[in-house]
């Protein structure tokens, strides 16, 4: 038997001596990593030749994350010196053997929903998965499907994913940045 991970081109042998064993337990895997396997069979002339590799995934999905935090930060780029303002949402840092590959982002809508939108914060932006953090204007939440009440909690939830599957859904930030109009 060999195997190698499905990244790697090189192949590593298991057993270098034969035997009849029919079963193999594989120990020390990473989560959420590709493994590929082949057998052949032997007799007493000569060895046939090597199976079609199988591939399998280890692992599991993340763990389901803390709330995230939502703050308001000065925008710094103004127009006509007039200030702008950002929503910011940020969630922690998942655990390191969850190997995330992307993050889903749910905002409360004005009819008390959750709802994605990648056009506003996209989990499979490289910058997003890295900094763990989306950043969207104020005026998000003043008007559409968003839209909330002056002074009401921005409310979000965070789902990190990975090649096994999906978290389950963080639970909403309780506190956090409310809804502001012009001015501040």
């Amino acid at each position: 038997m060999r195997w190698r991970t499905c990244e790697e081109e090189k192949w590593r042998k298991v057993h270098s001596a034969r035997t009849s064993n029919q079963h193999f337990t594989h120990s020390g895997l990473t989560n959420a990593s590709c493994y590929r396997y082949m057998v052949r069979a032997y007799n007493q002339y000569c060895s046939g030749e090597w199976s079609v590799g199988k591939e399998f995934t280890t692992g599991q999905p993340p763990e389901s994350l803390d709330a995230p935090t939502v703050a308001i930060l000065e925008n710094v780029v103004r127009e006509e010196d007039e200030a702008a303002y950002d929503v910011v949402i940020e969630w922690p840092e998942p655990d390191v053997e969850s190997k995330v590959t992307g993050y889903a982002i749910f905002i409360g809508t004005s009819s008390g929903e959750y709802k994605e939108d990648k056009t506003l914060c996209n989990g499979m932006n490289e910058e997003v998965i890295t900094e763990r953090r989306c950043r969207m204007p104020m005026a998000t939440f003043w008007s559409g499907t968003f839209r909330k009440d002056q002074g009401t909690l921005i409310s979000v939830k965070v789902q990190a994913f990975n090649i096994k599957g999906k978290s389950e859904l963080s639970p909403w930030n309780v506190e956090g940045a409310k809804v502001e109009k012009v001015p501040f």
